[in-house]
């Protein structure tokens, strides 16, 4: 195939909010940061070694038998945090906790999100 000449036509499809299980007995709050366990389960956030980041849940669930959770993985949002500088910006954050992110890696640190702004003091603009 070869380079484009002229405009061209992209179907695109949203990708909706992907569902996963949830660990039986957890609180999940909404619009809270969310990883998958080792089984593949969502808990809360933290910078526990074995997680996986996978976005911000779009459901509140308390200790729910069996739930299920939908989960933005693909929108900007702003992560609170501290330590950040101007200098910063297009650095690596690392989950802290199922709100916070840090600028400082530690070993069981998971990189998910790129800085792309300052916005105001604590916060930052992030993606994944």
């Amino acid at each position: 195939m070869s380079a484009l000449t002229a405009d061209n036509a992209v179907d695109i499809k949203e990708p909706g909010y992907p569902a996963f299980p949830v660990k039986d007995g957890e609180d999940i709050y909404q619009d809270a940061l969310v990883c998958l366990d080792a089984n593949g389960l969502i808990v809360p956030a933290a910078n526990t070694a074995g997680l996986r980041f996978v976005g911000l849940s779009r459901d509140s669930i308390q200790n729910a038998a069996d739930a299920s959770c939908e989960v933005d993985n693909h929108s900007w949002f702003l992560a609170t945090g501290s330590g950040f500088a101007a200098t910063d910006v297009g650095r690596r954050v690392y989950v802290a906790d199922d709100q916070t992110v840090s600028a400082a890696a530690s070993s069981r640190s998971m990189c998910r999100a790129l800085r792309s702004g300052l916005t105001r003091p604590g916060r930052s603009g992030a993606s994944w």
